[in-house]
């Protein structure tokens, strides 16, 4: 009897092993067609002035790139990660504005903060006003480094990762000729990011597609990067 009771801890183990690896299998499945799931962001950019205490616009670009850890320019071709925590979105660095030059050439994992629900097919920022990265598209990120434990080694994964400051649109911002017009509304129209591809903010509400590019045109405009790239 008692040999049957040393069994079931050794049960439990296998039983999480393969919960493990059918979450595994799930996400790198997701990975190949997660651009058709569904797809819905947030609508304001409240959260930003909230964290920053501002409610003048035109205060926001200096507070954003004072508060960054670091600024560059980067292109993302693809291949993410997708997990439970987010996307980890490989970019190149083609230019830093503030931080450590050696960055130049190297690659960062961007951490977007990404809801996946593999099962619904859907996915979501639904409380940032954000956009995931787009392939083969070129941003000026202004960015924070991931913290660890300090007592903890790092890999150079770990080490290489950053997130877009606030974690909305207001960190990430592509680089176009164009300027987008168009609003969305989810209820009536639901997108994907693959037919969200081209845009730079699918909110829904005029007044905060605005407020994107006043805060697009100050930090540009501050960091002296020509609107017109590409």
């Amino acid at each position: 009897m008692k040999k049957r009771w040393y069994c079931i801890p050794a049960v439990l183990a296998l039983v999480c092993l393969v919960l493990a690896g059918v979450v595994r299998v799930s996400y790198q499945n997701a990975g190949e067609s997660i651009y058709n799931y569904g797809f819905e962001t947030g609508n304001t950019f409240d959260v930003v002035f909230q964290e920053f205490s501002v409610t003048d616009v035109n205060q926001m670009p200096d507070k954003l790139i004072e508060n960054s850890d670091i600024i560059i320019r980067a292109k993302y071709s693809g291949n993410r990660f997708v997990t439970g925590e987010g996307f980890y979105s490989p970019v190149t660095v083609e230019e830093v504005y503030k931080g450590d030059s050696e960055f130049n050439g190297k690659q960062l994992y961007i951490l977007e903060a990404v809801d996946t629900y593999t099962y619904t097919r859907y996915v979501n920022t639904i409380s940032k006003a954000y956009l995931p990265l787009q392939k083969n598209s070129e941003y000026v990120l202004l960015l924070k480094k991931v913290q660890f434990d300090p007592e903890r080694k790092l890999t150079d994964f770990e080490n290489s990762q950053y997130y877009p400051i606030t974690q909305t649109a207001a960190g990430a911002y592509r680089l176009s000729n164009q300027k987008q017009t168009k609003v969305f509304s989810w209820a009536k129209n639901p997108e994907s990011m693959n037919s969200l591809a081209g845009y730079d903010i699918p909110v829904e509400d005029k007044k905060q597609l605005d407020i994107y590019y006043q805060l697009k045109s100050g930090v540009l405009g501050e960091l002296g990067i020509p609107l017109t790239s590409s």
